[in-house]
């Protein structure tokens, strides 16, 4: 504590010298006078010499010697934090640049235990700085991309429960370093009622004299599971839109514009941010392609190809739309999370909400079409198409949705246990019983047939 008092007192009393600083270049800036209708600017001799001789520059190197000494002190104190934990910060070392970090081979063998236990090499992880710099996998046009800086507030949640402390801190310098300052509101843990020590006290006392007032720990008193600690860590965010994450991530420079523009354009959209992975042994990142999120009939999300329109658009910066998603990543405007009904509270293990929100989004967010495409796991499938009443044939067609003339053709009325009607033909899809010929689709003037879409696995 008595060091952090003189941290205090530094920064005191060298924000009283920059302040005289500032005064005494503001009776040396240029000054505009104006003659007629033009503006001349006159400035200080001194300047006019690139400041070489007799200016504030000498005043200035000594402001700018301080405040990279106070800086200095300033970061030896916190990194200090690190140390008392046997952990390191700064952006090089060790799998510095996202590169494959190694271990001696008497390390290796003490890495053993430690790797069993989490399922990763958490030893390693502990060589490796809280700080290391990861590559831009961003395709060009992303990194020349202008966003406005007037963007929505994001909390940023992290979920854990036994995870290794030094992959949780590494997930928070990553969220601090790479997001800027305006645009994070706070970042909150949840821990799902952890057992190990390090995460109980040294980790609380790390974040609140590392980052005081920007990160918020969030306890729960019995173990939830990872879709209740979410919705907790939902009701503790302040910010306009909450980003959920596992606890063993980084981020990338410029990752959050993108997705809390998108948010700000329209608030019912989910956006997941692109993901590569951390190898779980040698913290190497490797890229990931670009890919949609669908799911099997087990109910398991899957990487799937891009649909075509997004492939024929050439443009790798473009989002891509999905049906499903993977939820160790997924970012949404706070109130319509909530007024949607956030995730289902009855599910005690992870997957069942990546497809359970994706559902719920097409509720909410629907245009009225009846898309049907192939099932099954293939990686390239077919061309998405639209159920339509063409108003002459008495049997349904499927089309290429951009190929069909009317909308309304396309545009169906349905809810459970109701008619199938189409909104421009004022027709129903019905089954009409032929006997020993079987059962037709058709379309004809609505008898009264109700529809129940049911989903049973065996």
């Amino acid at each position: 504590m008595a060091s952090l008092r003189r941290v205090k007192v530094l920064l005191v009393l060298n924000l009283i010298a920059v302040a005289g600083f500032v005064l005494f270049l503001a009776k040396c800036r240029p000054i505009a006078v104006r003659s007629g209708d033009a503006f001349h600017e006159i400035r200080p001799r001194a300047e006019a010499a690139n400041l070489s001789a007799h200016s504030a520059s000498p005043i200035q190197d000594a402001v700018l010697k301080r405040l990279s000494l106070l800086e200095d002190i300033v970061y030896r104190q916190l990194n200090g934090l690190s140390k008392s934990l046997g952990l390191i910060e700064g952006y090089g070392g060790r799998g510095k640049g996202g590169l494959p970090a190694t271990l001696s081979p008497a390390e290796e063998e003490k890495a053993k235990g430690p790797h069993e236990k989490y399922g990763y090499n958490s030893y390693l992880s502990e060589k490796i700085s809280l700080d290391r710099s990861i590559p831009d996998y961003r395709p060009t046009k992303c990194k020349e991309l202008k966003y406005s800086k007037e963007l929505p507030q994001i909390s940023i949640i992290f979920i854990f429960v036994n995870e290794a402390l030094s992959v949780i801190l590494r997930s928070v310098h990553s969220a601090v370093n790479h997001t800027p300052t305006h645009l994070l509101k706070e970042i909150i843990l949840v821990d799902d009622n952890s057992d190990e020590e390090e995460l109980k006290a040294p980790l609380e006392e790390y974040v609140q004299k590392r980052y005081p007032g920007l990160v918020k720990v969030v306890r729960n008193q019995k173990r939830e599971g990872l879709i209740r600690a979410r919705i907790e860590g939902w009701k503790a965010a302040t910010g306009q839109v909450t980003g959920f994450f596992d606890a063993h991530v980084e981020f990338t420079a410029g990752w959050a514009e993108p997705v809390l523009s998108r948010i700000q354009e329209n608030r019912k959209r989910v956006i997941l941010p692109s993901i590569d992975n951390i190898k779980q042994d040698t913290f190497e990142v490797q890229r990931y392609e670009n890919s949609a999120h669908g799911y099997s009939w087990e109910l398991w999300c899957m990487y799937i190809s891009p649909p075509k329109d997004w492939w024929d658009a050439g443009d790798p910066s473009l989002p891509i739309r999905t049906p499903a998603m993977i939820g160790c990543s997924f970012v949404v405007n706070r109130k319509f999370f909530g007024e949607i009904g956030l995730l289902d509270p009855g599910m005690d293990v992870y997957g069942g909400e990546n497809i359970e929100l994706g559902i719920k989004l097409a509720r909410y967010t629907k245009e009225g079409f009846l898309h049907l495409g192939a099932l099954g796991t293939t990686t390239l499938l077919p061309d998405t198409r639209c159920l339509v009443d063409n108003s002459k044939s008495r049997l349904p067609q499927l089309l290429d949705c951009d190929k069909v003339k009317s909308s309304l053709y396309k545009r169906w009325n349905f809810i459970q246990n109701g008619a199938i009607m189409n909104k421009g033909t004022g027709r129903c899809l019905e089954v009409e019983n032929r006997g020993l010929a079987g059962i037709d689709l058709i379309l004809r003037s609505c008898t009264g047939q109700r529809w129940t879409i049911k989903n049973s696995i065996k």
